[in-house]
């Protein structure tokens, strides 16, 4: 579902049509282990890698609400996604598993940055909640007790 409307996205800026989205579905659904959409969409059909970030980050947006890491339930396995250096590095704090996607925070600002380090580091299908930066930053420091920095801690 998330790749046919990858493919819509791309149709509306004017970079692929239905026929070629079609195309890459196809091939997605012969492989044994499918390819990311875009890769396949990037690799057939002459895409730049910077036009498929700019409407994967389209797409996340579209279904990201924004949140308090306060009430986001979390699973402390998934933070073995990543390590904390890469955590910190780009600002997304994987929370859980949900309908067989990984939830993961991060901010409005570094969610281009956030899809293309997943899309690099887990072949799990994943969405995100957008988080305000000094909450995640926080939460990052204390769910991998990172050292080096500084935790605020809250007020009583």
């Amino acid at each position: 579902m998330t790749e046919r409307r990858l493919g819509q996205i791309l149709i509306t800026r004017g970079l692929l049509n239905e026929t070629q989205v079609q195309q890459v579905l196809d091939q997605q659904q012969q492989q044994d282990t499918p390819s990311r959409f875009g890769v396949l969409a990037r690799e057939h059909f002459d895409l730049h890698h910077e036009d498929i970030l700019s409407a994967l980050t389209e797409l996340h947006l579209r279904r990201s609400p924004q949140t308090s890491l306060a009430t986001e339930a979390d699973d402390p396995q998934c933070l073995r996604t990543l390590t904390a250096q890469q955590a910190w590095d780009s600002l997304v704090l994987p929370l859980r598993i949900e309908d067989d996607e990984l939830v993961c925070a991060t901010t409005l600002e570094t969610l281009s940055s956030a899809i293309e380090m997943l899309e690099t580091r887990t072949d799990q299908p994943f969405r995100f909640v957008i988080a305000e930066i000094c909450q995640l930053e926080q939460f990052i420091a204390e769910r991998y007790a990172y050292e080096g920095i500084a935790v605020i801690e809250e007020a009583a």
